[in-house]
């Protein structure tokens, strides 16, 4: 697959010869083309990370509904990539960066809902949730001008 994004000074050229490209490396080139840097350096907290230890897995079994997991989050539209707290249950989480908020699709860490992946996360968070059909609060304008550019 190749993909040419352009912008206003700078064209960024992506080739991936035995995949797919990710939703996220088309949205960091489409950053790195328009001059939007930002998003590109969001760092994870390390510290959060290296404190988690095996009292912060649960057995899937044991939840309730509303009962506090982890959420791995890529988020689309800020670029935010990290892990947060969710809830069991619900159908999205919120990007945990104040400024975007975007609402993100849960869906299965593991092969169904209730399985864990390896880092103990309930859920994965890398798509907009869309309620009904419609986007909600967060807006998908940045995903339809890089559509258009790709196009």
């Amino acid at each position: 697959m190749r993909t040419v994004i352009q912008g206003n000074k700078l064209t960024v050229t992506l080739k991936a010869t035995d995949r797919d490209l990710t939703e996220e490396e088309i949205i960091m080139a489409h950053q790195l083309a328009i001059g939007d840097y930002k998003a590109l350096f969001i760092k994870t907290d390390e510290t959060e990370e290296e404190n988690r230890d095996q009292t912060d897995f649960v057995d899937p079994m044991d939840l309730n509904y509303g009962d506090p997991v982890m959420v791995d989050v890529t988020c689309p539209v800020c670029g935010r990539v990290g892990e947060t707290k969710g809830r069991y249950g619900n159908r999205y989480t919120k990007c945990p960066n104040r400024s975007c908020a975007t609402e993100l699709f849960n869906s299965p860490a593991g092969e169904s809902f209730g399985d864990l992946d390896q880092r103990g996360n309930m859920y994965h968070a890398h798509e907009v949730y869309k309620n009904r059909g419609n986007v909600s609060y967060g807006s998908n304008d940045l995903l339809d001008e890089m559509i258009q550019d790709v196009l």
